[in-house]
């Protein structure tokens, strides 16, 4: 394809036709590649890491709140909204800064003697809703409401999280009836004898990983094209003794303009 001659589907086919073999070669290396990149490389990792870390799991309490007083006590907090009960509780950033110090389930990533840092940590734990409440009440002919209750961490720290949600759940139904002046001994919630756990590694899917893979595969071709036409205006521009000269004057100009000022 000559540059001083107008573009056309001929010389398009031409140079596509002449670099064929690069594109082909080229998109067919690249894309395998990428291709051990998405689908070899993420399996050989993830195994190496299950079996020098410990897993991420998800644990799900079930709460049961009970909605009306076994031993006769006052009716008066027979409505009474437990779903805020529990959401105001552990948002408590106070309460659960005392309660974390005992039951650590998400380790120490910070620096114990920090008190800044330590409440910086509490902070977060509570903005990133780390543990999540599920408000959608269900209610029963036993007038019980029934919530569920998630948290993201190492397997390793399951049971540290069991002692953190029995003991600040059993607080949390004290502090209740203290404020309704009912008995100490009186539990508003009971927690689900064990938790459901369930493996909580984010992998990307087989699927996505399709399309991106795809995605890439196209952009490697495009890319391949591309430079196929480079290479082709490159070769052009050699034959053309004008071009040539025209390009060899615009690099030395600004030689020969310093060497002017400096003269």
């Amino acid at each position: 394809m000559k540059p001083s001659e107008d573009l056309s589907l001929v010389d398009i086919l031409a140079v596509l036709l002449r670099f064929r073999h690069l594109i082909v070669i080229g998109t067919a290396v690249c894309s395998l590649l990428a291709g051990v990149c998405f689908f070899i490389i993420p399996k050989i990792n993830g195994r190496a890491d299950s079996a020098s870390e410990q897993k991420t799991v998800c644990a799900i309490y079930t709460i049961t709140a009970l909605r009306h007083p076994e031993d006769g006590a006052s009716m008066r907090w027979y409505d009474f909204d437990f779903s805020k009960v529990l959401t105001d509780a552990f948002s408590n950033q106070s309460q659960l800064a005392e309660e974390y110090k005992a039951f650590p389930f998400l380790g120490t990533p910070y620096d114990a003697s920090n008190v800044r840092e330590y409440n910086n940590f509490i902070h977060k734990l509570v903005s990133d809703n780390v543990v999540r409440i599920n408000t959608r009440a269900d209610w029963s002919r036993e007038y019980r409401n029934t919530f569920s209750l998630s948290v993201s961490l190492q397997e390793e720290n399951l049971a540290l999280l069991d002692d953190f949600i029995r003991d600040y759940i059993t607080k949390v139904s004290d502090s209740l009836s203290d404020s309704l002046c009912l008995p100490s001994s009186y539990s508003f919630f009971t927690v689900s004898e064990t938790p459901f756990v369930y493996d909580a590694m984010e992998q990307p899917s087989f699927s996505m990983s399709k399309k991106k893979f795809i995605l890439v595969v196209m952009l490697i071709f495009i890319l391949f094209v591309i430079l196929a036409f480079s290479i082709d205006a490159v070769q052009n521009l050699k034959k053309d003794e004008s071009a040539v000269a025209v390009l060899r004057e615009a690099f030395a100009s600004p030689f020969n303009a310093r060497k002017q000022n400096e003269a």
